[in-house]
């Protein structure tokens, strides 16, 4: 698209945007000026201002990832708000926060809320795993998850390669993830990318040679 062609398209949806009246096409709208303009503080407003529509504003803030971090405050909010109003279904406004990645660090606190309240909570999990900030916060619930046998074996799944985002800061986490690894077929696939995902950046950062892939029996 040309700069002329561009300037045309954002007219036009500039023109929507003042006079749409449905709060979901308003949402999509602002997250397309963002794109094409770049000024995504200005349409992040716009989109905070949108009521009676969170899961189409989360959507569209998400699918902005870090450049939505201005949000982050709203986002938290929306989390808070459930827990005050019993709503369960935080899904939209998580799952943006962790498009937005470790750029969303401020959302840790109230993600492990959640997770505490209720650990089989598979989207809680992965994206605490696409921030992974606040190892020393995030690692010990990741760990208990993986190492409770009553867990559904996909929420430990999903622990298992969260886990792993954090890389050498989960090296205490190796033996457990090997045991898993051996006893439990189902987990064999996550906790070998774990492994391997932990081995890896120890390598990386020249970490002590006694927790290599090799020494963990990983083949």
């Amino acid at each position: 698209m040309n700069i002329e062609n561009r300037k045309d398209v954002v007219k036009r949806l500039q023109v929507v945007l003042k006079n749409e009246k449905n709060g979901a096409v308003k949402a999509w709208t602002a997250n397309a000026l963002g794109r094409l303009t770049g000024n995504y503080d200005k349409y992040c407003s716009v989109l905070l201002s949108i009521k009676n529509y969170r899961d189409d504003v989360s959507e569209a803030l998400g699918d902005w990832r870090e450049k939505a971090v201005g949000a982050v405050p709203f986002l938290i909010s929306q989390i808070q708000s459930g827990f005050k109003n019993s709503h369960r279904d935080n899904d939209d406004v998580i799952d943006a926060l962790g498009n937005i990645g470790p750029a969303a660090k401020d959302a840790v606190p109230i993600l492990l809320k959640v997770l505490e309240k209720d650990n089989a909570d598979i989207t809680t999990i992965i994206i605490l795993g696409r921030i992974h900030f606040s190892a020393k916060n995030v690692v010990p619930l990741l760990i208990k998850i993986i190492g409770n046998e009553k867990m559904h074996w996909h929420v430990r799944w999903e622990a298992a390669l969260a886990l792993g985002q954090f890389e050498t800061e989960v090296m205490t986490a190796l033996p457990l993830l090997k045991e898993c690894r051996k006893k439990f077929r189902k987990l064999k696939l996550p906790t070998t990318l774990a492994i391997r995902q932990i081995t890896g950046s120890l390598r990386k950062n020249n970490k002590p040679a006694n927790l290599t892939e090799k020494s963990l029996a990983l083949n």
